[in-house]
């Protein structure tokens, strides 16, 4: 290589931090975000995968007084999501035949409302273009009557068609299905009807609320009681009266089902009110909690007394798990609600989504909800916060196709895990015998990037990376290249840039730290650790750091498959400093040696301005 095609390869993605391999996907070089072109075929239940999921997917704004937009939606899936949420209210009529016309909005607030049907028409057209697609879920928050119910169904059959997955009842106690297996469908997840015990709980709790009013003391008591579960709207008894031509409803006392049969019987996905493990576990696999971002530090807070799940844990669950790998710290916290949800999580799913009082549609960190193996951590699209970015590059890691598996260190040793580890050894051989072919003349040629560097190559074998025991490491930060102005502004003043470095990971507590006792140990929280170098004056082409220890992160991660990285540009101004770039990488997917870190806008593309933005660091093992 001459001098300046090793400059080239030192910044180019087949150097960069981020394993090549896990963001390239196969040796094909495919390279469709929505499509399934991963370096592995998903074949493990559902269950098994963290899913790209979004919370209220309509809104623009925040949580009040934003307007809903149909785009929202299209926006979110072609970042990845696969899970977008749906609040279904009752609306209008239409004027040309008088049928129902459900609305999306957010309950009891000024946001705008956007036609249910507008948005099947949108994931539609996206289906259309994306065939190939994995399964997108819809979140039904149902709060309709009945009457718009029917109508609800009638629009998701004749739109999605033979697109809209319709459960099969005989298999409704196995195993969910794979993702490989919902390859191009749509998925309903919402409630069936209950029983008569669970609905008359239901309505006890609703009642006992209170709305989103126009006070802030109404909006702060709704919020609480949304943070301990989404439970649908329970409209006031809708009786249905039949005439010779058409079905109206009137109001009764006498108690109706809140879901209509034809809308249940197209839920893959029951919520459910979670009460406590020992009863979850016993569910059937298509039931799931949704948990609000305040109940999951409650329930991780807790520990599990029962004996019958103490025994079961001992038999089934990896002791492991998020610890520093010490057997007798590990037996000690084998009984905590934390193994028990990853336990449960197995083959149940698991939704979290922000708490109430996030008005301002901030994010809440994903990171512990992650750990426990939730599978459906909602997030705030509109709004690019460092959570969103850390979520960008969980999922970047399987070329954006929204489903990544969970590695081995979430999940419970019941849940056959050696099926995924035979997996993992296969693709590695086969990319290792695709590079030796390739080396030796065997393999076809390939093309060539416009840097000149073969588009199907890859590292070999012993770069490809999934660490999964505790390491210690180093990290410096070198220099940085072509960094744009903030939100890539094509003219204004020369940006004066520093990086700012955070380690995220999840803990468990020993129960020896100042003012704990045995009841905290195992008891998982969140830790971040940062750095932040000095800020070069008005140079955003080359700017460089060199090899001063203020620049260098000691990082002591003990569980790599949860922790991650966020390297954030910064640009510092007289007032408030401006976000440039971010990038998020997944700590069991981080290379060592000098690499390139590549870098993303806010919305999580390289694109225009945004096309060489890069990073120079150092990762070394600390001595």
């Amino acid at each position: 290589l001459t001098k300046p095609q090793f400059e080239i390869f030192l910044f180019d993605s087949l150097n960069g931090a981020y394993d090549p391999w896990a963001l390239n996907g196969n040796v094909s070089g495919a390279s469709s975000s929505s499509s399934t072109s991963t370096s592995a075929p998903l074949v493990q239940p559902i269950s098994r995968y963290w899913i790209n999921t979004s919370h209220n997917t309509y809104l623009t704004g925040d949580q009040l007084k934003s307007n809903s937009s149909v785009s929202m939606y299209m926006n979110a899936l072609r970042r990845g999501c696969k899970c977008l949420e749906l609040d279904i209210w009752d609306g209008d009529r239409s004027a040309v035949d008088g049928k129902p016309l459900p609305v999306i909005y957010h309950g009891r607030t000024l946001t705008s409302k956007i036609l249910f049907i507008n948005v099947l028409r949108c994931i539609k057209s996206y289906l259309i273009a994306n065939p190939r697609t994995y399964p997108i879920i819809l979140s039904l928050e149902n709060h309709c009557s009945l009457e718009y119910q029917e109508s609800m169904v009638e629009n998701l059959q004749n739109i999605l068609g033979e697109a809209l997955y319709v459960p099969d009842a005989l298999h409704a106690g196995q195993l969910l299905p794979s993702p490989e297996q919902l390859i191009g469908k749509v998925v309903i997840k919402g409630k069936r009807p209950p029983d008569e015990e669970e609905e008359e709980e239901d309505r006890g709790d609703y009642r006992s609320g209170k709305s989103l009013g126009s006070t802030a003391s109404e909006n702060k008591k709704q919020s609480s009681r949304d943070n301990d579960e989404e439970d649908p709207y329970e409209p006031s008894g809708a009786v249905p009266i039949t005439s010779s031509s058409t079905t109206t409803y009137a109001t009764s006392n006498k108690k109706q089902p809140k879901i209509l049969p034809a809308l249940a019987r197209l839920t893959l996905f029951h919520g459910t009110k979670y009460k406590n493990f020992e009863i979850s576990l016993r569910e059937p696999t298509s039931h799931m909690h949704s948990i609000g971002e305040t109940k999951i530090h409650k329930i991780l807070g807790k520990q599990s007394t029962s004996t019958s799940s103490r025994s079961k844990l001992v038999d089934s669950t990896s002791a492991s798990s998020l610890t520093s790998g010490n057997s007798t710290h590990a037996s000690s916290t084998i009984y905590n609600n934390g193994n028990l949800w990853r336990q449960y999580n197995a083959n149940h799913m698991t939704r979290t989504y922000p708490k109430g009082a996030r008005v301002d549609s901030s994010n809440y960190n994903p990171m512990l909800a992650w750990a426990v193996g939730a599978q459906l951590v909602a997030l705030n699209f509109q709004t690019s916060d460092t959570p969103l970015i850390l979520n960008d590059g969980r999922f970047r890691e399987s070329r954006c196709c929204g489903y990544v598996l969970k590695p081995p260190g979430v999940m419970p040793s019941s849940s056959n895990t050696a099926e995924v580890e035979n997996t993992s050894s296969k693709n590695e051989n086969t990319r290792f015998e695709h590079y030796t072919q390739y080396i030796s003349g065997v393999a076809p040629s390939p093309g060539f990037t416009a840097s000149g560097i073969p588009e199907r190559w890859h590292p070999p074998l012993e770069r490809m990376t999934h660490h999964k025991e505790p390491m210690k490491l180093r990290l410096r930060i070198l220099m940085g290249s072509c960094l744009p102005k903030p939100s890539g502004a094509k003219s204004g003043e020369d940006i004066d840039p520093y990086v700012k470095v955070t380690l995220f990971r999840v803990v468990s507590s020993t129960g020896e730290e100042d003012g704990a006792d045995e009841d905290t140990k195992g008891l998982l929280s969140l830790k971040e650790e940062s750095i932040k170098t000095k800020a070069i004056n008005n140079n955003g082409f080359c700017p460089q750091w060199g090899n001063d220890d203020d620049n260098m992160l000691e990082m002591d991660i003990l569980n790599p498959e949860v922790a991650m990285l966020h390297f954030s540009i910064m640009e510092q101004d007289l007032d408030a400093d401006d976000r440039v770039a971010e990038a998020a990488i997944p700590c069991h997917r981080l290379r060592l040696g000098y690499c390139s870190i590549q870098l993303y806008d806010l919305y999580n593309t390289r694109s225009g301005p945004f096309d060489f933005a890069s990073l120079l660091v150092e990762i070394k093992h600390a001595d």
